[in-house]
């Protein structure tokens, strides 16, 4: 795997005579090597990560509570951003040790406040699937460490709104880990990585959503249905059908049943 550093052999010359060339060939460098190219995974690889996703989402709590803070993590991160592009004033974001989470964000009066307020509390439990599906499409094209810098960069990007040290503490741990798989030079670790968070975003995007769905009290479908008058279940089933395309297009993209061409 190339070198995300590259010959270091004159740097310090160099970046005496030229400090400006030396950064912009690095921050040339990062984004070739943050866009580059590989082999798809195998069946194989695609298979024993769907396995261990499985153990680690669907089994006792003790496994899955390190795949429910990334599940919470991207959620929170949905609410967030959508909140933003809709003028809403996000404050912060919470994160529990239990994997729950709370993003605090006020309505600022525009055109879209209430249909900004609805799609932003809609998209905490469809972030995960999204951003799950996205993975997969981009592993299954070769680009598995865009995908892991693009998940590793969303988790960063929390920290500007982390309100706890707790919060704080999980997204540099999680930026941490993606970073240090990324710079690991063995051939196909990344793609084992990135199939596998794939999978595990998936898979909790729908339980979540299952879950929710047979009891909304005090979740984002409650806050809808306060909001819209419309049933609490509704949203569920919206959840449901979104994270069941996801997932079927994370097993169509990763095993390569070629239904799409791949880019």
């Amino acid at each position: 795997m190339a070198s995300l550093f590259g010959d270091h052999a004159g740097v310090a010359e160099t970046a005496f005579n030229d400090p400006f060339g030396e950064l912009s060939g690095l921050v040339n460098r990062a984004w070739d090597y943050a866009t580059a190219r590989g082999e798809p995974p195998s069946l194989w690889v695609a298979g024993t990560t769907l396995g261990l996703a499985l153990i680690l989402v669907v089994p006792g709590p003790v496994r899955r509570r390190g795949v429910n803070y990334l599940d919470t993590l991207v959620h929170e991160w949905g609410h967030a951003v959508v909140g933003a592009l809709f003028g809403h004033a996000v404050s912060g974001v919470r994160l529990h040790s239990d994997a729950s989470g709370r993003t605090m964000r006020r309505y600022v009066s525009n055109s879209f406040a209430w249909i900004g307020s609805q799609v932003s509390s809609w998209s905490g439990y469809a972030a995960p699937a999204v951003m799950g599906t996205l993975t997969a499409w981009l592993t299954s094209t070769g680009r598995a460490i865009t995908a892991l810098w693009i998940v590793a960069t969303l988790a960063l990007s929390l920290l500007l709104l982390a309100r706890t040290v707790f919060t704080a503490a999980l997204v540099l741990a999680t930026h941490g880990v993606l970073v240090a798989l990324l710079l690991v030079d063995v051939p196909d670790v990344q793609a084992w990585c990135s199939a596998l968070i794939a999978w595990c975003l998936v898979l909790s995007a729908a339980r979540g959503a299952w879950l929710v769905t047979l009891s909304p009290t005090g979740s984002d479908a409650e806050n809808l249905r306060d909001e819209t008058g419309i049933p609490a279940r509704f949203w569920g089933v919206s959840w449901i059908t979104l994270t069941a395309v996801g997932a079927w297009m994370t097993v169509v993209y990763l095993f390569d049943l070629a239904i799409w061409p791949k880019a």
